[in-house]
């Protein structure tokens, strides 16, 4: 890796592992700032539910890339890409750390900043509007197989993540080869030296966790936020709401389902999702450095760990 390139620190972890809050007292260490990666959070008026870094902590320390996006517009990873960039001030030559951590887990985001591709990678409009036109009709499975006619190597995407099927879809009509391979052979230098923290739960601890948060969620503002949304004249097919929990919570103001069973629906959802995360987290530790480090372990001690792995990765510059 190139010391010219900027180092920057990355947090990272399935949903509900507590990344937000070692970012937060990381960023206070350090005198930085937040940047999320996360797909969904950055949608204003949905800070419930999707788990967003609440008032109090964007008060302590600066957050970007947060509750930005109107509902109505779509948000892709290349619209991520260009405005991380521009917060990291990336084309700066200089190699000093930039005055912010990122945070998130949404692996696609952080693989896309992380590892540039071609402008032949970027989202075409007008194909991925045909593209969605021709496979409304499918259901999740079905996207899935068509996808890997395509491209084999992507059988790890879950028939459930609609968004990174059509994604990768896209990038091998686009390309007219296997995305895996296109997003290989067509990447550029990477922007950054990036301190990969993972956090790594046990399932156990981790769905105990997810089942609090899920009846938290529901309780503190989930269902009115999709309720004003959906007032607001929003389709629950729009990409903002193609989020965990929306399904669920629609069935619930529909009366299809009662409190309890959105709760519990929501929950298995939402552990459904971290198994993904930590699918996507296990093939990342396989192909570069990740600092692991357990879950469950105090906030304080979290912190420390990273810190002195921070500090040693600017002294050796690697």
């Amino acid at each position: 890796m190139n010391a010219a390139v900027p180092p920057l620190l990355i947090i990272t972890g399935p949903t509900a592992s507590g990344k937000s809050a070692l970012a937060l007292v990381l960023a206070q260490e350090l005198g930085l700032g937040v940047a999320g990666a996360d797909s969904r959070q950055v949608y204003a008026g949905l800070g419930v539910a999707t788990a967003a870094p609440s008032v109090e902590d964007m008060a302590q320390v600066p957050h970007r890339l947060v509750g930005h996006v109107p509902m109505a517009e779509d948000y892709t990873a290349g619209r991520f890409v260009r405005e991380c960039r521009a917060l990291l001030e990336l084309e700066r030559p200089d190699p000093a750390p930039r005055p912010w951590l990122l945070c998130g887990g949404s692996g696609f985001y952080l693989r896309a900043l992380m590892d540039p591709v071609s402008p032949a990678l970027r989202a075409d409009p007008r194909l991925r509007r045909e593209l969605r036109e021709r496979h409304a009709a499918m259901d999740g499975q079905a996207l899935r197989e068509e996808l890997l006619k395509w491209d084999p190597a992507a059988a790890w995407i879950a028939p459930a993540d609609r968004a990174k099927l059509e994604r990768y879809l896209e990038i091998s009509v686009a390309t007219g080869q296997p995305a895996t391979r296109a997003m290989v052979e067509l990447a550029l230098p990477r922007p950054v030296r990036p301190l990969l923290v993972a956090l790594d739960p046990s399932l156990p601890w981790l769905e105990e966790r997810i089942q609090r948060r899920s009846r938290a969620m529901l309780e503190e503002g989930m269902v009115e936020e999709i309720s004003a949304a959906l007032q607001a004249g929003l389709s629950p097919t729009c990409n903002a709401l193609r989020s965990v929990g929306v399904e669920e919570v629609v069935a619930l103001l529909e009366g299809r389902l009662d409190r309890e069973a959105c709760a519990a629906l929501l929950s298995l959802h939402t552990r459904q999702l971290a198994k993904r995360q930590l699918t996507w987290q296990r093939g990342l530790a396989r192909r570069e450095a990740v600092l692991e480090l357990p879950a469950h372990l105090d906030l304080g001690s979290l912190a420390d760990r990273v810190l002195d792995a921070w500090r040693v990765f600017l002294k050796e510059g690697r």
